[in-house]
């Protein structure tokens, strides 16, 4: 039944690099399309090698669980995969190379109430098309548990909501209604949209549910919002660099130039630089105020202001109005993901496409499968 495979340690040792350099990559939202295509490409070729090995040598993947995976069974994936989820943390990339275009069952709520069921239900782009009825939605918002992210996602995110729907959802005291239901009004060109994230932003008080929020704003290009963006990064750095790094409007830049030599925004409006400019920037002595003299700080070094002040006049002279990767943009369309892939890029483009398939871009990391989907739906609906 098993052929012999040979170096397997070896395959096993690529996965794990494979999927760590998934996770940076994923870190960053932004990946050049070869990359991209390579890493997924690798990762699944060094597994499927190994369901060829003797059971004894890779004992929780053989040709049994390959087959469940392939055929999309969900009857027997669900427990396959609640088994060994824990032990092999790529699983879901795996998976999700799989299920992209897997028929799913109904979207019958008990089912996808399970814990992680939904998560692997999100993987299939048949999942982001279903249509939940106005019941099932509701049953949701008046469930005593709460649903799982990815369920809400799902059905409020990117499809047509009534007026009541849409209040309720944006009342609700947990997150993931507000957040689906900003996103939808986002898609649908709700009149109100601008409004409603502006109060809602303002009503919230968890540092990462204003980040979310900020990140939409950027995503939005929604004018006016830099004064809250400041104000945000500078009381939590440690969100900066991710919210900052979705607004990839070129006057983004000479935001992050003056916080370069300012602690403690130097790092992350660096680490935000490097995914909109792609440019490493020279190092020089950071400079502290002690008793009215400027003293050289020992050993800590930041980006050179003068080095990235001249990178930035030179791309504004570039013509665009939009950068990522150093690369400039008249819109933020097609063009941006002919050249890179990545959730951020996929947050960025998720506009141009019809709403449904706007919210999955938003939500979830795409594989290769799933853009040559989205790349035959879109040719065919333009026919």
């Amino acid at each position: 039944m098993f052929s012999a495979v040979t170096k397997v340690p070896l395959h096993k040792q690529q996965i794990k690099k494979l999927w760590r350099q998934l996770c940076e990559l994923e870190k960053s939202g932004v990946v050049r399309q070869h990359r991209f295509d390579d890493l997924h490409y690798f990762l699944v070729n060094h597994v499927y090698t190994l369901t060829q090995a003797q059971p004894s040598e890779f004992e929780w993947l053989d040709e049994q669980a390959l087959n469940v995976m392939i055929k999309a069974d969900w009857q027997a994936l669900l427990p396959w995969h609640e088994q060994n989820a824990q032990q092999a943390p790529w699983l879901d990339t795996f998976l999700a190379m799989w299920l992209a275009e897997a028929k799913v069952p109904s979207t019958d709520l008990p089912i996808w109430r399970q814990s992680g069921a939904s998560a692997l239900f999100a993987m299939s782009t048949q999942a982001w098309l279903s249509d939940f009825s106005d019941a099932e939605r509701q049953t949701m918002l008046t469930s005593i548990e709460t649903p799982e992210p990815w369920l809400v996602r799902l059905a409020f995110a990117g499809q047509p909501l009534n007026a009541l729907q849409l209040q309720q959802a944006l009342q609700s005291t947990h997150f993931e209604f507000v957040h689906a239901a900003l996103v939808n009004m986002w898609l649908f060109a709700h009149d109100e949209f601008a409004a409603q994230l502006l109060k809602t932003f303002s009503a919230t008080d968890e540092a990462e549910h204003k980040a979310q929020l900020l990140c939409l704003a950027g995503i939005a290009q929604l004018p006016d919002w830099q004064d809250a963006c400041v104000a945000f990064c500078e009381h939590y750095p440690l969100h900066s660099a991710h919210v900052l790094s979705h607004f990839a409007h070129k006057k983004t830049l000479k935001l992050l130039v003056n916080w370069l030599d300012t602690q403690p925004m130097s790092e992350p409006a660096y680490q935000a630089w490097q995914i909109l400019t792609d440019k490493e920037l020279k190092l020089v002595a950071a400079i502290s105020l002690a008793k009215g003299e400027g003293q050289v700080e020992d050993g800590l070094q930041i980006p050179c202001v003068k080095h990235a002040e001249t990178c930035r006049q030179t791309m504004l002279l570039e013509q665009g109005d939009y950068v990522l990767q150093g690369k400039s943009f008249a819109a933020l369309d097609v063009q941006l993901i002919k050249q890179f892939k990545g959730i951020l890029v996929q947050k960025l483009v998720a506009a141009q496409y019809e709403q449904k398939i706007a919210a999955m871009l938003y939500f979830l990391p795409c594989t290769p499968r799933h853009w040559e989907f989205i790349d035959r739906r879109t040719t065919d609906v333009s026919k």
